[in-house]
């Protein structure tokens, strides 16, 4: 790299755009071709093999030799893939001057690596981005050996477990996947064992049972987490647990509270909801499994996974389009879709979380019965208990110290008693 710049991780929704609602925690990575390697599957979720990866670099000022990381995109080797991951980065560098670009390609043999570097090197410079360099290696693997494609310096690769991006990536509770194949294998259904099927689909805005059945469904989800929080439970145990699972998995689906799933992953719950998310889509199908990968694409942004964020959404977007009947909680899946789609092009994935989480609070705090449903007094006397249990199970599930570092004002909860 030029000037021997210091390179970092800005810790943010984005890395080109400014939320001041959201602190920033830069990480060095420094300017080390084998510590990039090495950072490399921590910033992607996974250990990418026979791609190229495009790091987007932004000075922190002019003539600046100190950059920050900005979109880091891979692309399979291939001319048309490449040149959709540059227009994919172009469009979430929102026409920001003076982008450079850090190419790091991998695959068994160096022709192939050089032939698509230029590759890129030529789709970058059409659209006014200069590549600073590029780095060749057959395998990111601890001590594999890097080439730099134009000065023929040598290295090795860092320790993949021992550099601030994977760090950061542990501390948070990140998963990385050995390969595009396991994450893409942790998403697909599982074909072995009997769907789970939630009860018939009704509005809870026009059934006074169904309000009061969503809201047994979220206690029993918010118990299950405080529990695990609390070291009562084992996570993989709640997996298994047929009610937690088709209670997510009807809290998913309700148009108005499905976002408190998205709340309860604020913070350090944030695997666990991932975890429990993840295993509802493998054991749902249809709307609900389609419904539950666009929350889980939105969790796994909120906790800085990006990249197995993006391909969520992806898969999530992939099922919306095979032929199917579509139906009201499809329709609204596809506008949510839409949004976070576009929420990964700006940089701003880890901003909408934040704003879905407090639509998930307010929801909450202001559940009620249908006004205009015929309740009868010992309906309304039941839902006034369970609603009571909710707030309590609410107060305890959330992490409200992440949740007031990210949001600007923190609602008072209902008195519960």
């Amino acid at each position: 790299m030029e000037d021997n710049p210091m390179t970092f991780f800005d810790d943010t929704s984005s890395n080109t755009t400014t939320d001041p609602d959201i602190p920033h925690h830069p990480i060095l990575i420094g300017s080390d071709p084998g510590a990039i390697f090495a950072a490399l599957p921590s910033m992607m979720g996974f250990v990418p093999d026979r791609s190229l990866i495009i790091v987007g670099i932004i000075p922190e000022a002019p003539h600046s030799t100190r950059f920050r990381v900005g979109p880091v995109v891979r692309a399979d080797l291939a001319e048309e893939s490449i040149d959709d991951a540059v227009r994919a980065m172009d469009h979430a560098l929102c026409d920001m001057e003076d982008v450079r670009a850090l190419l790091y390609c991998v695959h068994p043999h160096r022709d192939v690596a050089e032939e698509y570097s230029e590759c890129a090197d030529r789709i970058l410079d059409d659209r006014d981005m200069r590549v600073l360099g590029s780095w060749w290696a057959t395998a990111i693997e601890t001590g594999a050996t890097w080439i730099d494609l134009e000065s023929e310096e040598t290295g090795e690769i860092a320790p993949l477990t021992d550099n601030p991006m994977h760090s950061h990536s542990a501390v948070h509770g990140a998963k990385v996947f050995s390969s595009r194949a396991e994450l893409d294998h942790w998403l697909d259904p599982t074909t072995n064992i009997q769907p789970l099927y939630a009860r018939t689909f009704v509005d809870s805005g026009e059934s006074e049972k169904e309000s009061l059945a969503i809201v047994r469904d979220a206690i029993t989800v918010m118990e299950s987490i405080t529990e695990i929080v609390r070291g009562e439970a084992a996570l993989e145990q709640a997996c298994t647990r047929r009610k937690v699972l088709l209670a997510i998995a009807a809290l998913s689906r309700d148009e108005r509270l499905h976002p408190l799933l998205v709340t309860l992953s604020v913070g350090d719950r944030a695997p666990i909801v991932r975890e429990l998310l993840a295993e509802t889509a493998r054991k749902t199908r249809t709307q609900v499994r389609r419904r539950i990968l666009a929350l889980l694409s939105t969790v796994l942004a909120g906790n800085g996974e990006g990249m197995p964020a993006f391909h969520t959404l992806q898969r999530c977007g992939e099922e919306l389009r095979r032929p199917s009947r579509a139906g009201e909680i499809d329709a609204l899946t596809t506008l949510m879709r839409g949004h976070l789609w576009q929420g990964h092009m700006e940089g701003k994935s880890k901003a909408q979380m934040i704003r879905v989480a407090e639509h998930g609070v307010f929801w909450a705090i202001n559940w009620g019965l249908p006004d205009e449903a015929e309740t009868t007094e010992r309906l309304r006397r039941e839902f006034t208990q369970h609603y009571a249990t909710f707030l309590n199970c609410l107060e305890q599930a959330v992490d409200w110290d992440a949740f007031s570092a990210c949001v600007p004002s923190v609602p008072d909860l209902p008195d519960s008693a």
